[in-house]
């Protein structure tokens, strides 16, 4: 049987690619390596972030509560858009191109719906999550809290496989949420031991910070926020990115 040739409607994607254990520890120096092009821009991105998230509370506090469910869901939806802006962001500056703030409204311009169709998957998740988390609330008076954690560790895991890549899947490639969540989850499977010391990498990063911080004393605590919190909650919040351009050079869909 002949090959058929594709025809312009087809759509064809490049396969994620298997990469080393050791690819978990790159993804975290390649992440600096984008931070370190635009330190102060990125920076400010996630002051922005920070400020949003103080308004959001606030507004709680005060008890400003009409349709709180409708709100929760719209600032839900609105901070996973802007981290779809962080990804194009992401890839704009990675490629030598202008830093410019447009880039992170992007998706509500172009993949609103989409971002908001991946919000409501994850919210199904985290529902499925607390039915299946909430009796092992009541083990806690047994066994203490450490019947809890390596269930709680695991559903983590189950994330990553399941969103890590998604936002940057949907902004980069345009694709649907359905199929991002399908192309994370087959990037991530076929990865597990990067996976692995990428998860183990961040946590021994985030523990020396909280170390440092417990060692210097209270004192020094804001100069270390501005050292060192800072960029790296920025490496946080551009990880997925790495991740992404390590596993999909060329992106996910080919582009003719």
């Amino acid at each position: 049987m002949e090959n058929q040739i594709p025809t312009s409607q087809e759509v064809r994607y490049h396969e994620p690619k298997r990469l080393p254990a050791s690819a978990g520890i790159k993804w975290i120096t390649d992440t600096f390596g984008i931070f370190k092009l635009h330190p102060w821009k990125w920076i400010g991105v996630l002051l922005i972030y920070i400020i949003a998230g103080l308004v959001a509370s606030i507004v709680d506090f005060l008890e400003i509560n009409m349709l709180s469910s409708l709100k929760n869901i719209v600032l839900g939806w609105v901070g996973l858009c802007l981290f779809g802006g962080v990804m194009f962001a992401a890839h704009s500056t990675s490629n030598h191109k202008i830093f410019n703030t447009q880039d992170f409204f992007i998706v509500f311009q172009h993949k609103k719906m989409s971002f908001f169709i991946l919000y409501l998957l994850q919210m199904l998740f985290g529902v499925i999550v607390g039915s299946l988390i909430l009796p092992m609330f009541f083990l806690t008076d047994r066994w203490g809290g450490v019947a809890i954690l390596p269930f709680t560790s695991l559903i983590s895991f189950v994330a990553l496989i399941l969103f890590l890549l998604t936002p940057a899947l949907i902004v980069l490639d345009d694709m649907n949420a359905w199929d991002a969540i399908k192309a994370n989850f087959k990037a991530v499977i076929l990865n597990i031991p990067a996976i692995l010391v990428f998860v183990i990498g961040m946590f021994i990063l985030s523990f020396l910070f909280g170390a440092l911080i417990d060692v210097l004393g209270a004192w020094i605590i804001f100069v270390f926020v501005l050292i060192l919190f800072l960029p790296l909650s920025v490496i946080y919040l551009l990880l997925p990115y790495a991740v992404y351009r390590s596993i999909f050079p060329n992106g996910r869909i080919v582009k003719s």
